[in-house]
């Protein structure tokens, strides 16, 4: 699980952001892939940073 927390005006987190994974998913989940996203300036267009996960679908 990921968390991305934020408040810009005191450039704080706390806000939480998550990825939730059915049985099925969680299985083709590639942890190393999966992260929160950051730039210098993700913050200009929301106050939410993107968490990304990767994953290797297996049942095709």
């Amino acid at each position: 699980m990921f968390k991305s927390h934020s408040i810009g005006k005191e450039d704080s987190y706390s806000r939480i952001d998550y990825i939730l994974l059915s049985k099925g998913m969680a299985h083709e989940w590639v942890k190393e892939d999966s992260y929160v996203f950051a730039t210098a300036n993700w913050g200009l267009a929301s106050d939410h940073r993107p968490v990304v996960c990767g994953f290797v679908a297996e049942d095709k």
